[in-house]
């Protein structure tokens, strides 16, 4: 087949549909990683849409979603595939949250969601809303030492690492309440802490973002058509698979028939 060609009839596929086809042949798998590689490239403008952050306490069952502008994208240090390439985003206001650690207490939790969003005529209404990825911060006491320190790393909150927070730490002065008993034991090993944290940067898997914006604009097409919106269908190879060397497939190797 003339590339000109294959690189025509995989341009107008879902990235869904483009890590399937990657499997048919060397040639395919080419075409596809270079198709893929351009939009991603093309993530960095999300056109209409925004890219819209929500951190908050687990005991919350909301918090106002913040703002993110997109701060360039690239993988990270020591991965240059483009399954290991990230999307960074800065926040017009950093946002603070306040951890607060009771005695013998390890770690805190922070709820995260992350959003494409196409904005409404009215303040806090959205016309279109796809979500990117989400998860559970788990910020640990030891984390919480070493970042004061300025020797924090990113926090994920995913075990495939495809969101993550960059935070810059403070610790905080802990009031004892008002009309509180002197203590009569010793202090603990591990006393009840409070630090704020600030938001510095937002990491998302670029793969992540490219599959939400093929969603959204999946969904826009069938809201103009008229069409009853359906979920994105499942993939039984990872988007991130497609950035690897192509391998063949070994022919399955059946056992000799019994002679009777």
């Amino acid at each position: 087949m003339v590339p000109q060609i294959l690189d025509a009839l995989l341009a107008p596929l879902p990235a869904r549909t483009l890590a399937t086809a990657a499997l048919v042949s060397r040639r395919f798998h080419e075409a596809a990683s270079a198709c893929l590689r351009v939009r991603l490239l093309q993530t960095a403008a999300l056109g209409t849409r925004e890219l819209v952050l929500e951190c908050h306490a687990p005991s919350e069952r909301r918090a106002p979603s913040t703002s993110c502008r997109s701060a360039g994208m690239g993988p990270l240090v020591g991965d240059a595939r483009l399954g290991g390439w990230y999307s960074r985003f800065a926040f017009e206001e950093a946002p603070e949250r306040e951890v607060l650690l009771d005695e013998d207490e390890l770690f805190a939790q922070l709820c995260v969601g992350v959003s494409v969003v196409q904005r409404g005529p009215a303040r806090g209404l959205f016309m279109s809303y796809t979500g990117v990825g989400d998860g559970v911060l788990r910020v640990w006491r030891t984390w919480l030492s070493d970042a004061t320190a300025g020797r924090g790393d990113v926090l994920w909150a995913d075990p495939w690492k495809s969101v993550g927070l960059r935070f810059a730490v403070e610790p905080m002065v802990l009031q004892e309440p008002v009309g509180a008993l002197p203590r009569r034991r010793p202090l603990s090993d591990e006393p009840a802490v409070k630090y704020r944290l600030r938001l510095e940067e937002l990491l998302v898997r670029t793969t992540q973002v490219l599959l939400a914006l093929d969603k959204a604009t999946a969904q826009d097409g069938a809201r103009t058509a008229g069409l009853p919106l359906k979920a994105a269908g499942g993939c039984s190879v990872p988007v991130q698979m497609v950035c690897l060397p192509f391998q063949e497939q070994k022919p399955l190797q059946r056992p000799p028939m019994a002679v009777v």
